[in-house]
């Protein structure tokens, strides 16, 4: 929600924004602020599942799936900025971040149901 907000408030003022920071330079990238702020979403999202793999110490799991969608993210920025130039490579890095929380939140889910992480009896 915060993200959302903060997203929007600097996405609205983007023209003031670009033409006192960057002199206008930028004042008609906008839609990229928003993908930003995309990104920075998922990456909250992957924060909490992190600490939830962390906390039960799947430490070799949590690398491992860093591993994978990080290949993802690559291959998903190189193809969306050869599709769509900056704006691609922005999304490239969301879907990167999106494989990610999804793959660690299938392992958090797996390895939860298997008991890793409960109390000892």
């Amino acid at each position: 929600m915060i993200t959302t907000l903060w997203t929007a408030a600097v996405a609205a003022g983007w023209p003031l924004i670009s033409s006192h920071l960057f002199g206008g330079k930028y004042m008609g990238e906008a839609g990229l602020v928003m993908l930003w702020g995309l990104c920075a979403a998922t990456t909250f999202i992957q924060v909490v599942i992190n600490t939830g793999l962390q906390s039960i110490k799947a430490f070799k799991v949590l690398a491992l799936a860093n591993a994978g969608a990080s290949l993802v993210a690559m291959s998903a920025i190189l193809v969306g900025l050869r599709l769509m130039g900056p704006t691609g490579a922005v999304l490239g890095t969301a879907v990167g971040q999106a494989a990610e929380a999804a793959v660690m939140a299938l392992l958090l889910i797996a390895l939860l149901r298997r008991g890793h992480g409960a109390a000892p009896r």
